[in-house]
């Protein structure tokens, strides 16, 4: 995961929303991941880094009901996991 975030760093990228935990419905009160949102030079639109907590590289294998919900919120256009609340 490291080397991931690295390479998006890297880029000319500034960090709109930094490191928010995103949360599933099954468990309210455990993060499913985190999300880093950053600003795009030259675009309208934003780039969000997404992982998913606990995971390897098979995500669905590791963690199939937060990984069902992110894909979810991805195919339906959500700009972020689903059921994301900043930190307390």
């Amino acid at each position: 995961m490291r080397t991931a975030q690295s390479l998006v760093t890297a880029g000319d990228l500034a960090i709109k929303s930094d490191w928010q935990p995103w949360y599933i419905k099954a468990w309210p009160d455990m993060p499913a991941g985190y999300t880093t949102s950053y600003n795009v030079t030259g675009s309208a639109k934003d780039f969000t880094f997404v992982t998913i907590r606990l995971a390897g590289h098979m995500v669905p294998t590791f963690q199939p009901m937060s990984s069902l919900s992110f894909f979810k919120a991805f195919l339906a256009g959500w700009p972020a996991a689903p059921d994301q609340r900043p930190r307390w």
